[in-house]
């Protein structure tokens, strides 16, 4: 062998016989030995981790290949670290022991991968496998001792010998136990997976270098043929064996890598099937929320949290929380709402306003502490120490529905989960948007179906009495024989029909006028009109009715108030809001006032009734709706259509209210049409 640049006498001179050998280190040799076992540490974790997750025919094909290469490296690292061992004379190694020697490495390798692979691995197993491998080593490291041909016995230091056996045996443990506790670990690369490979091939290394300096050299004759029949190897030929293996472990990593990739996209077709299916069974908006958190919080990252816009779309509620670690915990983090519309700042409010994604991959606690502080109140990654947060809005057509908060603890949130996340919060979106289409026409089915009985009880109101009036003149008539009937009872009667006939008329004409809002069909025919006299004419056929008569009222019009409006149709507003506060009014008096204020004309309706519930104030404005019970009568569509008639006119309508005490009703008509 071709003597190599000395490092100086790196154990010292090897004397024996009263004569003196002195050996050196190749230094390229010696550190391509520790990169070869750097790499190979690195290739056994990874690999660890892709034999932990398969099964069948998968997992006995990567055992045997992953065995097979880890085994190799760590020979080759072995042989690396003898070749660049110099010593005088000719060296050359025997194939039979060399073989034995590798498969000794590819054996316990093997052991090793079968250990830390297994479904259940304790304690127990870890050391027992470790033990194994350990041995293995050393029988390869020392077998392939035996292997050298040379002008010299070996003997060994018994100290250096049984600490190179034990540094064997403590690497081997150690090396199974960060396997295990990597195996988790879905990347292809990380710090910690480098650390740990780094820590367990500077212990192999140390493992062969303690055996190397174990060794005694002892001059001795052996016959030229002996040494002749082993395989001779230079710096060259181990600078290439050391080249191969490190070919073939980086081919390993890349297979590795390419099948994490398919595995990866396996994963994420089968999640994101999963699903659609998983969300598609419920049309109830919480289990949806609560479906899509326990997917993306195992899946993905350590927790999710999900905020769901409420009914009336001004704020955000949370729905639904997963976080496995602690599940006891989850409930304390429930119930947060909080305004859609906040400030720049929040995170939450960037989501919803953009509809993109929000990642922070690189939280600072003072990040987490403001994130707990913001109006979405995240205090959940904040209370778990999360490493990366990442906000998805859930939309469907562009419309963001909610928002869905996803955090980790050690795993990274990259571009792969963001997009992962985001086609979930689409799906998620679809299932929650349909689950509100299904409520709303469920709903709507109620109102239609309540608002045909009370429709069919509010027309037959007016015929009942009508027919009874008719039946009675008919029988009047009869009875009569020929004489002439009462003018009084005959006024009577035509009193009842016309007001009954009004009555139908009015309900008949408030369906039609429905059905032309509905049509976009509401026309106005505007002319220059004083709305003081509609008024008087409204209160003027009102007076008539028993109700009215009822109560005192007062009429104010302050001086002429004209405007381009449409005399029919302000007459029904006038008729709609005075025949409210009559019914509502309970007997008490109603003020009417007609006024010009701030350019425009104000028509105010007050009286003293039942009044209003607070949460019923927006909603009485909406079909099919009233403020009270049945009781009181009416389709419901009254102030629905007064709406609609007001706004049409380019004006507005208002109430303020209190219970017990009374309603206003305040309409505010623009002076000339708006274009």
């Amino acid at each position: 062998m071709s003597p190599s640049t000395p490092l100086g006498p790196l154990f010292g001179c090897l004397q024996c016989a009263g004569q003196r050998m002195e050996a050196s280190y190749s230094p390229s040799l010696v550190l391509l030995s520790i990169l070869l076992a750097v790499v190979a540490s690195y290739t056994a974790l990874d690999l660890a981790g892709r034999v932990a997750g398969t099964s069948g025919i998968t997992r006995r094909v990567l055992l045997g290949s992953g065995a097979v290469m880890m085994g190799v490296g760590i020979w080759a690292m072995h042989f690396v670290g003898m070749l660049a061992f110099n010593m005088p004379g000719e060296v050359s190694y025997g194939r039979g022991l060399t073989a034995l020697s590798m498969g000794a490495g590819i054996v316990g390798a093997w052991a090793a991968l079968f250990v830390v692979s297994r479904s259940l691995v304790t304690p127990e197993r870890l050391l027992a496998g470790g033990l194994f491998m350990g041995l293995a080593i050393n029988l390869m490291h020392y077998v392939g001792m035996e292997a050298m041909r040379m002008e010299a016995t070996v003997r060994y230091d018994p100290w250096l010998f049984v600490l190179s056996v034990l540094i064997a045996l403590a690497a081997s443990v150690a090396a199974l136990g960060l396997a295990f506790r990597l195996q988790g670990d879905p990347r292809a690369w990380s710090w910690a997976k480098l650390g740990s490979a780094l820590l367990m091939g500077l212990a192999i290394s140390g493992m062969h270098y303690t055996g190397m300096a174990a060794a005694r050299f002892t001059p001795a004759q052996v016959p030229p043929e002996y040494i002749a029949s082993g395989m001779r190897l230079d710096a060259l030929g181990a600078t290439a064996i050391g080249a191969a293996v490190l070919v073939g472990l980086g081919l390993t990593l890349l297979g590795s890598l390419v099948d994490l990739e398919q595995r990866r996209a396996q994963s994420t077709l089968t999640l994101l099937a999963d699903a659609s299916a998983l969300l598609g069974r419920s049309l109830d908006i919480p289990t949806i929320a609560v479906t899509l958190a326990e997917l993306v919080a195992p899946s993905v990252a350590d927790g999710c949290v999900v905020d769901l816009s409420t009914e009336d779309g001004t704020a955000l509620r949370r729905v639904a929380i997963c976080y496995p670690e602690h599940r006891e915990q989850e409930a304390r983090y429930r119930g947060v709402l909080y305004p859609r519309e906040m400030g720049s700042g929040s995170l939450a409010q960037q989501a919803v306003r953009t509809g993109q994604p929000v990642l922070l991959s690189h939280v600072s606690r003072g990040e987490l502490e403001g994130l707990a502080q913001a109006p979405e109140a995240l205090t959940l990654p904040r209370d778990a120490h999360a490493r990366a947060v990442l906000l998805v809005p859930l939309v469907h057509r562009e419309r963001v529905l909610g928002v869905l908060t996803v955090f980790s603890r050690e795993r990274p949130l990259g571009f792969t989960e963001r997009a992962l996340v985001q086609e979930l919060g689409r799906r998620a979106g679809s299932a929650v948007e349909n689950a509100r289409l299904f409520h709303e026409a469920q709903e709507a089915i109620r109102v239609r179906d309540e608002f045909l009985s009370i429709a069919s009880h509010e027309l037959k109101t007016p015929l009942t009495p009508l027919q009874l009036h008719l039946h009675r003149l008919q029988r009047t008539v009869a009875s009569a024989g020929g004489e002439t009937v009462p003018t009084e009872q005959v006024a009577r009667v035509v009193d009842v029909a016309q007001r009954q006939t009004r009555r139908l008329a009015r309900l008949v004409n408030e369906l039609l006028d429905i059905s032309r809002i509905r049509l976009g069909r509401l026309e106005l025919h505007r002319e220059q009109m004083n709305l003081g006299e509609v008024v008087r004419e409204v209160v003027a056929r009102l007076a008539d009715e028993p109700t009215w008569l009822a109560g005192q009222h007062t009429l104010h019009v302050e001086g002429a108030v004209t405007g381009w409006w449409d005399p029919s149709r302000l007459e029904q507003v006038v008729g709609n809001l005075l025949s409210n506060a009559v019914r509502y009014g309970q007997g008490k008096p109603v003020d009417v006032t007609v006024r010009e204020r701030e350019g425009a004309a104000w028509l105010v309706v007050r009286d003293r009734g039942i009044g209003i519930a607070p949460e019923a104030l927006q909603r009485i404005f909406e079909r099919f709706e009233r403020a009270a019970s049945r009781n009181y009568g009416g389709l419901g569509l009254g102030l629905y259509i007064t709406r609609q008639i007001v706004e049409a006119h380019g004006g507005t309508i208002s109430v303020e209210s209190e219970l017990g005490v009374g309603s206003t009703f305040t309409v505010k008509l623009p002076l000339h049409p708006m274009h």
